[in-house]
């Protein structure tokens, strides 16, 4: 490793410093925040009526992690890879439901994460609190939209999409169907999503404090949050596969905003990326190859007419 940087020198032999048993809560705290986001859209499944088993959720939820860090970060690989699944083990002719239900999870997360701004801004860690103020104020722009016009917007993309990808999808369907709007005023519903994705938010910022902790570095609980945060912000922006390159120089300088050393910083992120890119990448392969995902995927395929969409 000689014709690496001293910096990244230190940081890979810092990071193979980490306490094994720290190391193995940390992949455990992963773990369990798979199956919060499972629990999420099993609750939201069974809120519209859809028979889904909790670990049909869970296998969804690995795959499209494994779709969204092999296509590039800025599509919606793995929502699309989630409604797939989820429609073949729920055996729907349909999928508008499950376009709603997907969409919504994206609504409470975004609820969530805003929530979240805010505590950060007033806790004022954030030494530029920018990039804060404009992710609460998307996704208040985002709640609105989706509230008032998500129908209309699934309407329109009836219309102007060709039948066959229309109809397949079930957009018409699903904007008549008013589904969202009828999930966006459910008074015990969004309480519940809202509270699930805080969890699982809370979870990554306790995972990357232990990462720290575990290196010898003292990050607050606040200040894990506010890294989180930053992070998402990087995700959102990058357009690699997984966010590759990218997500990881964002993760590496909102460490070092904190306070921490570059190769203490960098040692966190390889740490981190290893569970959340390279764990996460092989569970949903081990999911997508054991339970019937492949099944899944071919009839996504050939029923969406995918192929269609990349070729034109």
């Amino acid at each position: 490793m000689g014709f690496l940087p001293e910096w990244l020198r230190e940081a890979f032999s810092l990071a193979s410093t980490i306490n094994v048993r720290l190391l193995l809560l940390v992949i455990a705290i992963y773990l369990a925040s798979v199956g919060v986001y499972a629990a999420r859209l099993y609750v939201i499944l069974r809120r519209l009526g859809v028979k889904c088993r909790y670990r049909d959720c869970i296998v969804a939820y690995m795959i499209s992690i494994l779709v969204n860090n092999v296509t590039p970060a800025a599509k919606a690989g793995g929502e699309l890879a989630r409604v797939a699944y989820v429609s073949s083990r729920a055996g729907l002719q349909s999928t508008a439901l499950l376009i709603n239900a997907v969409a919504y999870e994206r609504v409470t997360e975004a609820i969530a994460v805003a929530l979240l701004a805010l505590y950060a801004m007033l806790t004022g860690l954030a030494a530029d609190t920018r990039p804060l103020w404009g992710l609460a104020l998307l996704t208040v722009v985002g709640f609105i939209v989706v509230e008032r016009y998500w129908d209309r917007l699934l309407g329109f993309a009836a219309r102007r999409l060709p039948r066959r990808y229309s109809d397949t999808l079930g957009l018409m369907e699903a904007a008549r169907g008013m589904h969202m709007r009828r999930l966006m005023r459910d008074k015990v519903l969004l309480p519940a999503a809202v509270s699930l994705s805080l969890v699982v938010w809370v979870m990554d910022a306790v995972r990357i404090r232990l990462i720290a902790l575990g290196l010898g570095y003292g990050l607050s609980f606040n200040a894990a949050i506010v890294v989180s945060l930053l992070y998402l912000v990087v995700g959102l922006v990058a357009v690699t596969p997984g966010g590759l390159g990218i997500v990881e120089g964002g993760l590496a300088a909102a460490l070092a905003s904190m306070g921490i050393p570059l190769s203490g910083a960098v040692a966190v992120t390889l740490i981190e990326r290893l569970i959340s890119y390279g764990l996460g990448t092989a569970l949903g392969l081990l999911a997508l190859l054991s339970t019937g995902g492949r099944g899944a995927w071919r009839r996504l395929r050939s029923r969406w007419y995918l192929t269609g969409f990349t070729q034109k």
